[in-house]
């Protein structure tokens, strides 16, 4: 990845978890998707190399590492994993994923699963097992944006859905 394109992740990142209204943390977060974008397309750049590499060990195999806590913003991120795996079908995946606090996560790598990167929601569906590389932010285990580039040619897409609670529900 380019010089200060983690940082475009962790301030978008930053922007999603922090106390802030929806307008700012909306206004900050859009000003990240571009630096963001630039990520996916770099990583798009050697994916394909990468889900060569992984289809090409003859087993099907599932190796994580949990990564030392770190601290992105000043707010301390509880779970750091890292991940790879290659199914019986013959479906890959390499993934770095953060869990942080009140149910904020982020979820970076490449993949031709189904879910893409073990995700939890419909929006991670990869029916047609096409290999991407993405990104996914939450916060409150509800809101999130959600950007996929494929990696056998094609248009990016952008998913985003914004959870606002109403009467305290």
């Amino acid at each position: 990845m380019g010089e200060g394109q983690l940082e475009a992740l962790q301030k978008a990142f930053s922007s999603l978890t922090g106390d802030k209204s929806l307008e700012e943390a909306g206004v900050e977060t859009t000003q990240e998707i571009s630096g963001i974008m630039k990520i996916l397309q770099d990583l798009s750049a050697t994916g394909n190399i990468g889900i060569s590499m992984l289809r090409a060990i003859p087993v099907s195999y599932s190796v994580e590492v949990d990564l030392p806590k770190i601290t992105i913003g000043g707010t301390d991120i509880l779970e750091v994993r890292a991940w790879a795996e290659k199914t019986d079908m013959g479906y890959v995946s390499a993934c770095i994923r953060l869990d942080g606090p009140g149910g904020s996560q982020a979820v970076v790598g490449f993949g031709n699963d189904n879910p893409l990167g073990r995700g939890n929601a419909q929006h991670f569906a990869n029916d047609l097992n096409i290999p991407y590389a993405f990104l996914d932010i939450t916060r409150n285990g509800k809101s999130y944006v959600h950007l996929r580039v494929p990696l056998i040619g094609g248009l990016p897409s952008f998913k985003f859905e914004e959870y606002i609670p109403y009467d305290n529900k």
